[in-house]
Order: C-alpha cells, then sequence, then structure tokens
C-alpha cells in the first residue's frame, strides 16, 4: 500500500541524505576499497574547513576506517547531524546520485507503508 507523506523541507532533506547514505553504504559494503575516495574528501576538507566541524571530520575518518556502517544511517538526530558533514556521497556514481536527487524532489514524498 503506498500512502502520500508531505514532508517539510527539513524532514524531506534529512530523509534524501539518509537514501544518499544507504546508498553509499551498501556500495561501500560491495567495494570496500570505495573509501579511499570518501578519505581522500576528508583529506581535501581538513585544510579548508573550519575548526568548528573538526570533531564530525574526525568521527567520520573513526566510521570509515572502522566500517561503522551503522553509524552512517542511524535514523537519529546524531545520525542527521553527522550526515550533514559527510564525505560518503562523494562514493556514489553520478546516476545514483541524480536517481536519489530526483526521487526526493517530487512535491510530495510518496513511501510505502507495510
Amino acid at each position: 500500500m503506498t500512502t502520500r507523506v508531505d514532508w517539510g523541507p527539513h524532514e524531506r532533506q534529512d530523509a534524501r541524505s539518509l537514501a544518499f547514505h544507504r546508498a553509499a553504504v551498501e556500495a561501500l559494503r560491495r567495494a570496500p576499497e570505495l573509501s579511499f575516495k570518501a578519505l581522500e574528501v576528508l583529506d581535501r576538507w581538513e585544510s579548508g574547513s573550519s575548526i568548528d566541524s573538526k570533531p564530525l571530520r574526525d568521527e567520520w575518518r573513526r566510521i570509515i576506517q572502522a566500517r561503522l556502517w551503522e553509524r552512517a544511517i542511524e535514523p537519529s538526530e546524531r545520525g542527521n547531524q553527522l550526515r550533514q558533514a559527510s564525505p560518503l556521497v562523494f562514493v556514489l556514481e553520478k546516476p545514483v546520485r541524480d536517481e536519489i536527487r530526483e526521487r526526493f524532489d517530487l512535491p510530495a514524498i510518496r513511501k510505502t507503508v507495510a
């Protein structure tokens, strides 16, 4: 059964970010060698990003190196905070990113209910 869900802008952004990260985690589980892309992004961010976001970058480095993928897709406020400063989307191919972006750019999101 499909039901219509009208999310506000923040809920839509959080849901889209979670979808990106679920796809990224799936890709990383299939091809762990992709993690180098996310680590390269973190390295670039180190030289040009605010010191205020360093704790998030450090946490992402730990998540990637230890492959703690469940933390990347944790459906919590902390998970949302982490995903706002995440390098994981960079492991996804452009067609995958485009498909997710299009799915969440609809006027109203449809979600399947069991």
